[in-house]
């Protein structure tokens, strides 16, 4: 059997989630996936990924990071 992809578990160990949450439990955890189908992923320096496709996020944050968090490509932070 070939393994193909990767996954990988993201846990803020002191940080639960929002009571709202689907899979809230008090003393609870954090618990993210992100997974890589093919097992390839490029990130540029200014945050831009080459393929939309080439991973998802489940658990906590395909719950609570929406697209009005993520940053657009053009963004720079005002210097000072």
């Amino acid at each position: 059997m070939m393994r193909t992809g990767l996954m990988l578990r993201v846990i803020y160990k002191d940080e639960g989630p929002e009571y709202n949450y689907k899979g809230y439990v008090q003393g609870s955890k954090q618990i993210s996936f992100i997974k890589f189908p093919k097992r390839q992923f490029i990130i540029r320096e200014n945050g831009y990924y080459e393929n939309p496709l080439s991973f998802y996020i489940d658990g906590y944050w395909s719950w609570a990071n929406k697209i009005a968090e993520l940053m657009p490509l053009e963004y720079e932070p005002h210097k000072k």
